[in-house]
């Protein structure tokens, strides 16, 4: 009876689980509080196999599950492994693999469906209002040196609350390119001046990187020449009258261009390499070792790249899974015909950037990083089932 009342009503319960899960991305004070939906998703997973066993002989579903199996394994020769440690990597794998199964049977009922854009559009606008109104009324000689705005969630960086607020504005970019009529576009004109302002307030110079690029990319998949335009001389002018207003003319580094100059990124990244050796190379630390690097006297939490991140706890081999995964999930979104598939091929794309200078830990309980790539991933899943089914 009760495997038979989770498979009637598994794409309500999910849907309603992943909306919540985005919206605690946002909001949520704790990182544990807005994992409470995923947990969910994996008991209904349990009890409604039959709803998504139609993604087991998928050639990414196999390179997922090595993926997450691989991280899980190199557990066993990480330094700082227990038995408690040993059962959070098991639950994080669990939880990243049902989250990924449900967005994929959502996108296998509904192909066309707009939840993952209003969503993340309404649901980051109104965080971005209240972040600006709690930052408080600051002149532009106080923002300059460097005070800048944090998100309300447990993503409690400017940094991250950037990437939110520039994805959001990613979806409002969309909105108004699907939009035939000018009506339409004008009306997310105002999400998209507030959140570019909060973008701005967060002063992160991979948000306005990975938006801008990303934004290119969408546009351009979209075919929407007028607005592709506008987008990249907008981008190019505003990037030109802030170099002005802000920098001196003294460039003598790629840093000194920057409001951070590079946040000692160079340093960390050469320090963890240099590091890296042997085994650990091919075959990483092992996943939950402590990434900590220690530069210039200073200790910094990870190695600030995903990228760095991946072939420290699982050398070039995990590097090479994840390599794997995000090539096929892009060429399956790449090929869909998904009411969303751009947005969402654009945010894969979007996070393949932003990895580049931030985020650590691919395999963790629900953060940002679920939003830009294993929602991508499940949302080819789902996809590539419906075409299987012929709809």
């Amino acid at each position: 009876m009760l495997k038979s009342f989770f498979s009637a009503r598994y794409l309500f319960l999910i849907q309603s689980c992943l909306l919540l899960a985005l919206f605690g991305v946002f909001f949520s004070p704790s990182q544990s509080l807005a994992s409470y939906p995923t947990y969910l998703l994996a008991i209904f997973a349990v009890f409604s196999f039959a709803d998504w066993r139609f993604v087991i002989d998928d050639r990414i579903t196999i390179l997922f599950v090595m993926l997450l199996g691989y991280f899980l394994f190199s557990a066993s020769w990480a330094d700082e492994t227990t038995i408690r440690t040993a059962g959070s990597a098991l639950v994080r794998v669990t939880i990243v693999f049902s989250f990924v199964i449900a967005v994929s049977v959502l996108y296998r009922e509904k192909p066309d469906n707009s939840m993952f854009s209003n969503v993340i559009l309404w649901t980051g606008f109104l965080s971005a209002i209240l972040a600006i109104f709690f930052y408080g009324e600051i002149s532009a000689d106080e923002i300059r040196p460097g005070r800048r705005m944090i998100g309300l969630g447990f993503l409690e960086n400017p940094v991250f609350s950037g990437l939110l607020y520039s994805l959001s504005f990613l979806c409002a970019v969309e909105k108004i390119a699907r939009a035939r009529a000018w009506k339409k576009r004008i009306l997310f004109l105002f999400p998209v001046l507030v959140l570019g302002y909060a973008i701005y307030l967060c002063g992160s110079v991979n948000s306005f990187l990975c938006l801008f690029l990303s934004a290119v990319v969408l546009l351009g998949l979209k075919k929407n020449r007028l607005l592709l335009v506008i987008s990249v001389f907008g981008a190019a002018t505003l990037l030109l009258i802030g170099v002005i207003y802000f920098y001196s003319p003294s460039w003598e580094t790629v840093g000194s261009l920057l409001p951070r100059e590079d946040s000692y990124r160079f340093g960390i990244w050469k320090t963890v390499i240099t590091n890296i050796d042997g085994w650990a190379l091919l075959f990483g630390s092992g996943m939950g070792t402590d990434d900590n690097v220690y530069y210039d006297n200073q200790m910094f939490l990870h190695p600030h790249s995903l990228y760095l991140s991946i072939i420290f706890e699982t050398g070039l081999l995990g590097l090479l899974l994840y390599g794997l995964v995000f090539f096929q999930v892009a060429k399956a979104l790449w090929s869909a015909k998904a009411r969303e598939a751009a947005l969402i091929l654009s945010v894969l794309f979007f996070g393949s950037v932003s990895f580049v200078f931030d985020s650590h830990v691919l395999v963790d309980k629900i953060d940002h990083k679920w939003i830009l790539l294993w929602y991508p991933l499940g949302v080819s899943l789902g996809v590539l089932g419906n075409y299987k089914m012929g709809r």
